[in-house]
């Protein structure tokens, strides 16, 4: 790309023209311009306002359709050589990772779903053993039974009913 950049350098020094006329004219910012100059096509958003961008920039120097088409089959094929050398990259990278053993990878790894099953279980567990423990005592509680016919049910009748007369009469 940097040879891009050079050649329309030379191409713009060579017309007398400056980056501030070529912003004006364009609407390109000049950082953009100067990216495409020194080759820092990284700065410039998007590889359609790149494509754009350097259309325009070549039209404005009077650079015939014929070599545009030229600088811009360029710069893809520049691309495409970076993103095959990143595939490949990355596919070497994939295929150490491959070879570990599974030991390796996996070591001392358990997955959060069993660490949550186990605890469900654990819980479960738990919560019948107390609930076995508590009807358990339950059952060795003696429950009272009412008795039948008792004389002090008696008693306490005509003690009430001696203390409801006297208040009556009373008023």
């Amino acid at each position: 790309m940097k040879d891009i950049g050079n050649f329309l350098r030379e191409r713009r020094e060579a017309s007398g023209i400056s980056l501030i006329e070529i912003e004006k004219d364009l609407k390109i910012r000049k950082k953009y311009l100067q990216a495409l100059e020194e080759g820092n096509i990284d700065i410039i958003p998007g590889k359609t306002y790149l494509v754009g961008y350097l259309r325009n920039y070549s039209k404005y120097l009077g650079i015939d359709d014929e070599n545009i088409i030229q600088i811009i089959q360029t710069y893809k094929n520049l691309e495409k050589q970076k993103t095959d050398l990143k595939e490949t990259k990355e596919e070497k990278i994939y295929l150490k990772r491959k070879d570990r053993s599974i030991f390796e990878k996996k070591k001392f790894f358990l997955p959060i779903k069993y660490v949550y099953l186990t605890s469900f279980v654990l819980i479960i567990f738990i919560g019948l053993f107390l609930l076995s423990r508590s009807l358990r005592e339950a059952q060795d509680f003696p429950v009272p039974s009412p008795e039948i016919g008792n004389e002090t049910d008696i008693n306490i009748g005509e003690e009430a009913i001696f203390i409801a007369h006297y208040l009556i009469s009373s008023y």
